[in-house]
């Protein structure tokens, strides 16, 4: 999946964009191909439980928390990067792309809108985590525990996980396919 993200560092640019031109081209009528990237972009969801409380690890070294990039930040990544090659946008920076697909032609732009919110705000909360981290000699990771957050955290938090999964509802709704059933 991440081929789709790559970008040239060096050599001649023009071979990158030749690529991607082609890329953009054989995606444009490959539902199949976007119906499969489409079901594996949606595996990963949200930590939200049933009465919208957190779902959290229930034994090991991380009881009581959750990791913020495999649940959080690469969920909303993977389902924008199907949203953005579907519109066949150039961009490969997953910002870069919500802003593109915001002025697209989607019946519910205001969606690409929240991604972008809830995307830059749990990137902003994961290396805040980190910083206090380092600060206190400990070992980095990805992994949070939500009752150390502030209120507005943790309501902040849970509506950026309720944006992943609206996300992920309409990718299940726009490219349902017999693969789907």
């Amino acid at each position: 999946l991440i081929f789709f993200d790559m970008r040239p560092v060096a050599g001649d640019f023009s071979l990158y964009q030749t690529l991607g031109a082609a890329n953009r081209k054989g995606l444009k009528d490959a539902g199949m191909f976007k119906s499969v990237l489409a079901c594996v972009s949606t595996t990963r969801k949200p930590p939200l439980g049933f009465f919208r409380n957190f779902v959290l690890e229930r034994s090991g070294e991380h009881k009581d928390q959750l990791d913020l990039k495999l649940f959080g930040t690469a969920p909303l990544v993977d389902a924008t990067r199907v949203f953005a090659l579907d519109a066949g946008t150039e961009h490969t920076n997953t910002s870069d792309r919500l802003s593109a697909l915001s002025s697209g032609p989607e019946k519910d732009p205001t969606i690409f809108q929240d991604m972008q919110e809830a995307f830059e705000f749990l990137t902003l909360l994961r290396l805040e985590c980190q910083l206090r981290q380092v600060r206190d000699g400990q070992q980095l990771s990805n992994y949070i525990a939500p009752d150390t957050l502030t209120n507005l955290q943790r309501s902040l938090l849970k509506e950026a996980f309720r944006a992943t999964a609206r996300a992920q509802a309409l990718i299940e709704e726009k490219f349902r396919t017999a693969i789907w059933s």
